[in-house]
């Protein structure tokens, strides 16, 4: 799947998603503009693209219902790093999604 935008893709990535029980999702090349929170009925997207109108770049985390309960915290820092934690039983959990220019940039 190539890209999320498409009618459609976002509810394939959730299906697949509660099939096999994940909870957080790390998406790349997600290719919006600015930084967001989507609110679904099953899942939260959070991301954050490029400021500009190219918005060829972009990060972000699709999280379900029971891990939007535990979220601490959102850091949509740039359009190739976004950070994510919950709240554990005994630690707190830090997701880091980072995305890397390609070796041609």
């Amino acid at each position: 799947m190539r890209n999320v935008l498409q009618a459609g893709n976002m509810n394939i990535v959730v299906e697949e998603a509660e099939r096999y029980k994940i909870d957080v999702i790390a998406l790349h090349e997600l290719c919006w503009e600015g930084k967001n929170s989507i609110r679904k009925l099953k899942f939260t997207l959070d991301y954050s693209g490029n400021e500009d109108k190219q918005s060829n770049r972009g990060v972000g985390f699709i999280f379900s219902k029971k891990a939007s309960r535990s979220v601490l915290g959102l850091s949509p820092i740039c359009e190739r790093i976004h950070t994510l934690q919950l709240k554990g039983k005994f630690n707190n959990i830090t997701f880091v999604n980072a995305y890397a220019p390609t070796e041609d940039t």
